[in-house]
């Protein structure tokens, strides 16, 4: 074989076959499944004096004075 047949080859073989496999599928379905059932979180947001902007559990202490 030539080296362009050998370099194909090799290709084909990296990157195997065009489709997910279907495991792969079920489990990003069931993920987004959960994610979807669970309950929106209220978060609050501040700007530090470092000027990095936080987010944090709404209620709870700021992480930054």
């Amino acid at each position: 074989m030539n080296e362009m047949t050998n370099l194909v080859m090799l290709l084909i073989a990296m990157h195997g076959s065009a489709q997910s496999p279907a495991p792969a599928y079920r489990y990003a379905v069931a993920a987004q499944a959960a994610v979807d059932k669970r309950p929106a979180m209220k978060t609050d947001a501040v700007i530090c004096k470092d000027g990095q902007l936080h987010t944090f559990p709404a209620g709870h202490p700021k992480p930054c004075i």
